[in-house]
């Protein structure tokens, strides 16, 4: 799915039922990506970051996604991108655990 070239772009995307994994330039055209960051972790989407710049300007809550740095290498993107969806799967197999523990 993609690519998209806007923050809007991006947003219309989510239409599709499934996204594995999603990379996300931290800007778009001067826009921060953040608002589109809400909405893929809102439906469990794992998140990678691209950017030169550090995950600082991030809002707290996305300083937990892998972030690969500009310029990058093939490598270490596939790597990035494996990493994220095996810590999703791994979250949401630990979910159900969770909750047949918390039940009384």
């Amino acid at each position: 799915i993609g690519p998209a070239y806007s923050l809007g772009q991006g947003i219309s995307c989510l239409r599709y039922k499934r996204i594995d994994c999603a990379l996300l330039d931290m800007t778009l055209h001067d826009e921060l990506v953040f608002e589109l960051a809400d909405a893929l972790a809102e439906r469990g989407v794992p998140i990678v970051f691209l950017s030169a710049q550090s995950l600082n300007i991030a809002p707290q809550r996305h300083r937990g996604c892998r972030l690969v740095h500009k310029p990058f290498s093939t490598h270490s993107l596939i790597l990035a991108i494996q990493a994220a969806i095996a810590e999703r799967r791994a979250l949401a197999a630990r979910r159900p655990a969770l909750r047949r523990d918390a039940s009384p």
